[in-house]
């Protein structure tokens, strides 16, 4: 099965103006409430993959879709209480197309920053950052809405300008890798599918839609750990 295509139509089948709002589903409710079955399907499987990789981190975290057509996918935190969060861009997915071993890798990676307690030390970092606590709370605690698209029922909306992406440093990025591929064997997934993300991530260096390395090490430096 394809993984991840049908949900970039989802965020297609929105009317996207030329500057385009971001905006984010909560991935359960795509798999439940998208009107396609294939759409739904997919997403299931992107349910599946992360759950595999929750149970084996031991973390709670909501898992979110962006709209967002730059590659990147960031761990953060939400509103008042919190809530862990995990958000998957359009632009990732489609980098990584139908390899579910790639999206284990993604997941476990973003799972870990909150297993080693780096979102409270990004936070700290970050505490003078646009709207913080605003932008966050506002997608936890929105409500599903009821437009229509491929997806409606599904949308949570634009959040106020789109979820903050922490910032972590190179030893945090590196034990990220580290905890994905080990939970990533411990699930049954292949742990070459860290090293497959790596190089395709190094292949986009440069590119001004990989956001990715705004937030994460140079993919050659990742490589080598990985292979390590």
């Amino acid at each position: 099965m394809k993984l991840v295509p049908l949900l970039f139509a989802a965020g297609a089948a929105l009317p996207l103006a030329a500057h385009a709002e971001i905006h984010y589903y909560f991935v359960d409710s795509i798999a439940t409430q998208a009107h396609k079955p294939e759409l739904r399907a997919e997403a299931q499987e992107l349910e599946k993959i992360y759950a595999d990789l929750e149970k084996q981190s031991g973390v709670e975290a909501k898992l979110l879709y962006s709209t967002n057509p730059d590659v990147n996918a960031f761990a953060t935190e939400a509103g008042k209480e919190h809530e862990k969060v995990v958000v998957v861009q359009e632009g990732l997915l489609t980098l990584v197309d139908s390899d579910r071993d790639e999206v284990a890798a993604v997941l476990g990676h973003e799972l870990a920053h909150h297993k080693a307690d780096h979102i409270r030390q990004g936070r700290k970092k970050a505490e003078g950052a646009h709207a913080l606590g605003t932008i966050l709370g506002a997608v936890v605690g929105a409500k599903l809405g009821k437009g229509g698209g491929a997806i409606a029922g599904a949308a949570i909306g634009n959040a106020g300008g789109g979820l903050l992406a922490l910032k972590f440093n190179r030893d945090q990025e590196m034990e990220a890798d580290r905890m994905s591929v080990g939970w990533m064997i411990a699930a049954g997934y292949n742990p070459d599918g860290m090293l497959r993300l790596q190089k395709r991530l190094g292949e986009l260096e440069g590119h001004s839609k990989a956001a990715i390395f705004s937030t994460h090490p140079t993919s050659a430096k990742c490589y080598e750990a990985a292979q390590k």
